[in-house]
Order: structure tokens, then C-alpha cells, then sequence
């Protein structure tokens, strides 16, 4: 017999996944560092105290929000450090594509293909008994 699977069933086992939550977060501060690069270079450029004081702000929440991913516990220190940098160096050159006009090379857009690749590689390699399969909602 078939199982009854609806789209709604479905979506909530998707959004009770841990995973999911993992890389919306793990985006979230992937996108935040590639913000506080972007205030920080434009502090560079302009000498404005201002953007650094932003700079270092979005820099404080993204650190934290990368705590909380830690304390997850989905992924070793290590691959969460280099998930959440390859989503964070994707994001910058993105912008730095759309924004400053910057031409990527092939060979620029092949990387950032490889490391979307390598995103699937490291969540696929990971062994089931790496981590919880919930996320942790209270401290214990």
C-alpha cells in the first residue's frame, strides 16, 4: 500500500528537519558576513567612522547566530566553519558581481559551482550518528 503523503505533510516534515534549519541559518550568516564585508570596504573607501561602527555590529550578531549553529551541533567545528565561509565568500562575490560590476572569469564561476558542490558533498558524507536529528530548543 501506497503511503498518503501530502504536500503539507510533506512540507512540515521538510521544516521539522533539522537540516533545513541548519542551512537557513547557516545562509543567514553567510549573508550577514558578506554584509559586514561590505560595510567594512565601504568604511575602507570612505573613511567613514560610521561604517565601520556597522561593520562591527553585523560582525556581532553574525558571530552569534554562528554560535547558535555550533551549539546545534549538526556539523564538527571545522565543516561548519567551512560551510559558513563558503556561503559567506559565494554571497560576497555575487555582490561584488551585481553590485560593482565585477566580470567573473569562467574559471571564477566554475569555483563557485565546485563550492556548491563541495556543500552537497560535506552534508552527504555526514554519518548519521554525527549529530542530533532535532534541534536542541532549550539548554539542557
Amino acid at each position: 500500500m501506497r503511503p498518503n503523503f501530502t504536500k503539507i505533510t510533506i512540507v512540515r516534515e521538510i521544516i521539522m528537519d533539522q537540516r533545513f534549519w541548519v542551512y537557513v541559518v547557516l545562509t543567514i550568516v553567510g549573508i550577514m558576513g558578506a554584509a559586514g564585508d561590505i560595510a567594512i570596504n565601504q568604511w575602507a573607501k570612505s573613511h567613514r567612522w560610521e561604517w565601520w561602527v556597522v561593520s562591527c555590529l553585523v560582525w556581532i550578531v553574525t558571530a552569534t547566530i554562528f554560535g547558535v549553529i555550533l551549539r546545534w551541533d549538526h556539523f564538527k567545528f571545522g565543516v561548519a566553519v567551512i560551510l559558513a565561509l563558503l556561503i559567506h565568500s559565494i554571497c560576497a562575490v555575487l555582490f561584488d558581481w551585481l553590485w560593482y560590476k565585477t566580470n567573473l572569469t569562467a574559471t571564477q564561476w566554475i569555483g563557485i559551482a565546485i563550492a556548491l558542490v563541495a556543500i552537497g558533498f560535506i552534508e552527504g558524507g555526514k554519518k548519521a550518528e554525527e549529530a542530533p536529528q532535532s534541534i536542541p530548543v532549550a539548554n539542557e
